[in-house]
């Protein structure tokens, strides 16, 4: 049945490469499907990327262009950004030899640096306008819609949640395809902004087509509308604090960022302040403020993370290594020893180095300033999904993931579609891009 489905996929990355990619990104999820092939773990994930990637290298072979491809891909890109992952990559191959687990860290180092990234590279190539932009969205939309139906039919069934999260301090919580909850907001949350922004594009075409056209649009509204819904209530029900504040934390930074809304979004955060200082929800402020169980847990495991940094504040522990080194440091015989520390900052910073954090810091200071040379509407959205990733990264995991790592070069991607031209003639590319791109608005 995989094999079959494989095969499928191969054929349509050969024909249509944003049709393939747009499939990748609405299976996100099948990173839970894993199987050995020729005795090598992997998932159903990274073979659909490894084809796309195979299918794309194929066909600019076959047109005998593939360097002047990667030419033109890499002067798409500032300087300053490829300076940037260019650190980012060696951080990361470094982490490779100081990781106590050789092969558990050249695992992670292909599927959530290298292949995300080479992906990242072939979407600045396949897609290069808003009109493609909205079908990277569309098939975020798809993806958020299966994975959310699913958690609010378990609300009302129960099915394939696990035993651990049945009556969990008298809570029930949702999974839907994953084993835990946390991972609904961590997926979902950074996708909201980006449905908002397709169903207010879709109305807005709604509202001006002709009626036939509005039938089509009406089903496009329609599904969103649903994705909206089932994806809100799916983080509520899974309980992920985290996700519904990392929202509205992003929500309230684009609204600051946004001239129109900065009293309003200043008014709201000082409304904020009162009420936590007021305690009206003592279960809701103890959450936020790290006072109940999960809460502890985190501080005591920052702490010893802390204390490990300290003994290695340049290299860290290495790619998958922080289990093993953290062990020394553990102190808290009821704290668990999880896979990352639940930090972005913490994590980043073992898993990588120094550089590593500099470098994604680097990242994400690259996003804000590229927004402001974005289509307005897509860099408010993204930017509200990039603050959505680092607020839920203060308490939380939002990258170390096959389908996390990817959704970040994705809404990486999706700032330099609407700007490509903008951008050749505001000075960051060189400026025989400039000249050309002025020739061909003059063809044109």
């Amino acid at each position: 049945m995989l094999l079959t489905i494989s095969l499928i996929f191969r054929a349509i990355s050969l024909i249509n490469m944003q049709a393939a990619i747009c499939v990748l990104i609405a299976l996100l999820p099948t990173y839970l499907i894993r199987f050995k092939l020729f005795g090598l773990p992997t998932t159903f994930l990274e073979i659909m990327l490894i084809m796309v990637i195979g299918g794309w290298i194929a066909k600019k072979l076959l047109a005998k262009n593939l360097k002047k491809s990667i030419a033109e891909i890499l002067n798409k890109i500032p300087k300053s950004l490829k300076i940037i992952i260019g650190f980012f990559l060696l951080s990361v191959t470094i982490s490779i030899f100081i990781s106590p687990n050789t092969l558990a860290a050249l695992g992670i180092w292909k599927s959530y640096f290298i292949e995300p990234i080479i992906l990242f590279l072939i979407c600045l190539d396949v897609f290069q306008t808003k009109d493609d932009a909205k079908k990277i969205i569309g098939a975020l939309t798809i993806s958020a819609f299966f994975v959310s139906a699913l958690a609010v039919i378990q609300k009302f069934s129960g099915w394939f949640v696990p035993y651990s999260f049945w009556g969990k301090d008298n809570v029930y919580r949702v999974t839907s395809f994953y084993g835990f909850p946390n991972a609904i907001g961590l997926y979902l949350a950074p996708i909201f902004p980006l449905l908002l922004l397709k169903l207010t594009t879709s109305w807005k075409k709604f509202t001006t087509a002709h009626e036939r056209e509005k039938i089509k649009s009406f089903g496009k509204i329609f599904i969103l509308l649903l994705s909206i819904i089932f994806s809100m209530l799916a983080i509520v029900w899974s309980h992920s604090t985290g996700a519904m504040a990392a929202l509205i934390g992003g929500a309230l930074i684009v609204a600051l960022l946004n001239k129109k809304t900065q009293w309003l979004a200043i008014l709201l955060i000082i409304i904020a302040g009162i009420l936590i200082y007021l305690n009206p929800a003592p279960k809701i402020v103890s959450e936020i403020l790290l006072k109940d169980w999960s809460g502890q847990v985190r501080i005591k495991m920052w702490q010893e993370t802390w204390t490990m940094l300290k003994d290695h504040p340049i290299f860290g522990a290495g790619l998958s290594g922080y289990q093993t080194v953290i062990a020394p440091y553990h102190i808290w015989p009821f704290v668990e020893i999880f896979m990352y520390p639940h930090n972005f900052i913490l994590t980043f910073w073992s898993e990588l180095g120094l550089l590593g954090l500099l470098s994604w810091i680097g990242l994400l200071i690259f996003i804000l300033r590229m927004s402001t040379r974005a289509d307005r509407t897509i860099a408010l959205a993204i930017v509200w999904s990039v603050s959505t990733i680092v607020i839920h990264g203060l308490v939380d995991v939002p990258y170390f993931k096959n389908d996390l790592s990817i959704l970040f070069w994705l809404l990486f991607a999706l700032l330099f579609m609407p700007t490509q031209q903008k951008m050749d003639c505001k000075g960051v590319e060189p400026l025989t891009s400039c000249v050309q791109s002025r020739r061909s608005d003059q063809l044109s």
